[in-house]
């Protein structure tokens, strides 16, 4: 029963991740999805987010929101508290490092 709740929430994310594909490209949709993630940023930060459970939700809302930065050291302050989900969030860590330096490159920063 419990290896059954990640495969049902994964179902849930995918169907709702096809639902609002045909919106993204819409500028609106952008503004609401950035609007709604900063939210849940503040409302986990209010709740006093101190596991990596919620950090990784912090650190997801930044990077919907185009904070790479501050998505890291969401990850990194999840990182030093240890715990469960210590290894997806080393990797997950290193790809947006990786990402942002690429950006930067790209940018000539």
């Amino acid at each position: 029963m419990r290896r059954r709740a990640p495969v049902a929430a994964l179902a849930a994310w995918l169907a709702l991740f096809l639902a609002f594909a045909p919106l993204k490209p819409d500028p609106r949709f952008r503004v609401l999805a950035r609007e709604m993630s900063g939210r849940r940023i503040a409302f986990a930060r209010e709740l006093g987010a101190h596991d990596q459970y919620s950090l990784r939700s912090i650190a997801s809302g930044h990077y919907l929101r185009g904070e790479l930065d501050q998505a890291i050291a969401a990850l990194e302050e999840a990182l030093a508290r240890g715990g469960p989900l210590q290894a997806e969030l080393e990797q997950l860590a290193a790809r947006l490092r990786r990402e942002r330096d690429e950006r930067r490159a790209g940018d000539g920063n």
